[in-house]
């Protein structure tokens, strides 16, 4: 079947991280998914593939993606600075 999705509405990769010791990288898309990619042999699962089943790094990274750590350092940068102009009034 053919994806008929048109491009501006299909998700797209917001982060990436490297499984530590693996060839594999998680990815994270716009639609608020993830799958794994494997650069040497260029295959992506949306499965976590067997050969990463109880890695704990794995779960680490899907339990705090890349990209909302940056989310969330801006936003209490954002909260620290209201909280400064909120004791100067």
């Amino acid at each position: 079947k053919i994806d008929e999705t048109p491009v501006e509405k299909r998700a797209k990769p917001i982060a990436k991280e490297s499984v530590t010791g693996t060839p594999w990288v998680i990815v994270w898309t716009s639609d608020g998914k993830h799958f794994f990619f494997n650069p040497l042999t260029k295959q992506s699962n949306w499965v976590m593939p067997a050969d990463l089943e109880g890695n704990g790094t794995v779960l680490d990274l899907l339990d705090d993606p890349p990209h909302l750590r940056q989310g969330d350092e801006i936003e209490n940068e954002i909260l620290d600075g209201d909280d400064e102009q909120q004791q100067q009034s």
